[in-house]
């Protein structure tokens, strides 16, 4: 219940932050992406999201090898279509305040401040984990 918790407030964080990186950036290739820090791939994550793009949501996160992983990518698909049917305040600007990333160098923490359009602030916090040389989002 904890890790769904967590796993749903993430969404919807990230979820607001995507609305307003939607129209930000462009895609990156699979070489960039290996050398994207964890600010690069959370933007990336927030883009993906906000546009609806599964595929490379799925590039972008960590996702276990097992029955676990495609329960959690089913859950994913529902969860953020479910988001977007209800809709929610969208975000006017977005700012990664800070990237703290570990001494082993392979777990990583962003900080976005979002900014909604009732003027509502909040900070959001993304964690990520290195695998083969690439940043994954991790719930």
């Amino acid at each position: 219940m904890k890790k769904t918790l967590k796993f749903l407030t993430i969404v919807i964080m990230a979820t607001t932050v995507a609305v307003a990186l939607s129209s930000c950036g462009s895609r990156t290739t699979e070489v960039q992406r290996s050398l994207q820090t964890p600010s690069e791939v959370a933007v990336d994550f927030f883009e993906s999201f906000s546009t609806l793009d599964f595929d490379r949501l799925e590039t972008l996160i960590y996702i276990p090898d097992d029955e676990n992983g495609t329960e959690f990518l089913a859950e994913l698909r529902d969860m953020i279509n479910n988001a977007f049917s209800q809709g929610f305040d969208p975000i006017v600007s977005t700012e990664i305040i800070r990237e703290e990333i570990s001494q082993c160098g392979t777990q990583a923490t962003v900080y976005a401040v979002v900014t909604h359009t009732s003027g509502f602030r909040q900070t959001d916090i993304l964690h990520l984990v290195k695998i083969n040389r690439q940043w994954k989002v991790d719930f």
